[in-house]
Order: structure tokens, then C-alpha cells, then sequence
């Protein structure tokens, strides 16, 4: 799924404003932070895509090209 096809309430920036960090999954938080990407990348399915090659802890040793592909 697409954030642009998620509702605007239910996205994960308007959720962190209005129920805070704690009430975000780990994909919905790395999707934030990939939102700087192009607006045509699925950030949601790249977020799921990164955790379950990487765990949280890992992340950092991974190149920007690696998380991308």
C-alpha cells in the first residue's frame, strides 16, 4: 500500500502529531524517515522491505544504496 492511498488521518506523519512515537509501527517510523525521498517511491513497502532484511540494530552498518535495493 501507497501512503497517497492511505487516508490523510490514518498516515503515519498525521498520526505521530496527534498520538505520539509510541503508537507508530517500526515500518510507519522508517517510512517518515524516507518520506525525503521521490513522492513515486512506496515508502511503506520499502520501510517492511528494510526491516526484514535488517533489524533495527543492523540498520546503521547498511549503505544508502543497500536500504534502496
Amino acid at each position: 500500500m501507497k501512503i497517497k492511498d492511505i487516508p490523510w488521518y490514518d498516515r503515519p506523519d498525521f498520526r505521530l502529531t496527534r498520538e505520539g512515537v509510541e503508537k507508530l509501527s517500526n515500518p510507519e517510523l522508517l517510512s517518515l524517515i524516507l518520506l525525503a525521498g521521490d513522492k513515486d517511491d512506496n515508502v511503506l513497502e520499502l520501510s517492511n522491505k528494510i526491516l526484514r532484511r535488517y533489524n533495527l540494530n543492523k540498520i546503521e552498518e547498511a549503505g544508502y544504496n543497500e536500504l534502496v535495493n
